[in-house]
């Protein structure tokens, strides 16, 4: 998942990629394919918490994707020409991040 941080207050919001495994298994893709392909666009993105001797560190990194339809529009594989995307395959949405106490 990307992230983004939220400024003031409210929760921290994530792009979720929610994939229909029919449509996947129709184009013959394998679920780590389409993980490769998302991290091979946004290479940069760093991880989330870091936890080193009882401390916690913030991993942040620029990521190359700027938006739900840079995300919706990356090419997952070609199918006789025709490029089969991500938006063919999931949907993509902003998500509220999972709290941490």
């Amino acid at each position: 998942m990307l992230h983004n941080a939220a400024s003031i207050g409210g929760f921290v919001q994530t792009y979720q990629i929610t994939v229909d495994p029919g449509r996947l298994c129709a184009y013959g893709i394998p679920l780590m394919t389409l993980v490769q392909v998302i991290r091979d666009s946004n290479r940069d993105v760093g991880g989330r918490i870091v936890e080193m001797a009882e401390t916690e560190y913030m991993v942040r990194g620029k990521g190359y994707l700027r938006g739900l339809s840079d995300i919706k529009s990356l090419v997952v594989k070609s199918d006789k020409g025709t490029p089969v995307l991500i938006r063919d395959i999931a949907r993509v949405e902003l998500a509220p991040d999972e709290r941490r106490a």
